[in-house]
């Protein structure tokens, strides 16, 4: 399970996900808020529960990567 740092420091240390990344809306479960395919990978975002320590989860393929709470700059909000 990744560790939560704090978002001002969190993409420098992972300068690979720092990059534009076009989401689609997930209309098939609560919890995940959108998909996109990266480098033929399947990425997700969820949305935690209200007692989680960060409010988002990315995934790519089933590997949990990180915990955040603050969308990035350079990720376009799903449609």
């Amino acid at each position: 399970m990744p560790t939560l740092i704090s978002n001002s420091t969190l993409w420098h240390l992972h300068p690979e996900l720092c990059r534009d990344v076009i989401w689609r809306a997930s209309a098939t479960d609560d919890a995940l808020l959108c998909v996109a395919m990266v480098d033929g990978q399947r990425w997700r975002v969820v949305l935690h529960s209200v007692d989680a320590t960060a409010l988002y989860g990315l995934y790519i393929e089933d590997r949990r990567v990180l915990d955040f709470d603050d969308w990035p700059g350079f990720w376009r909000w799903p449609a």
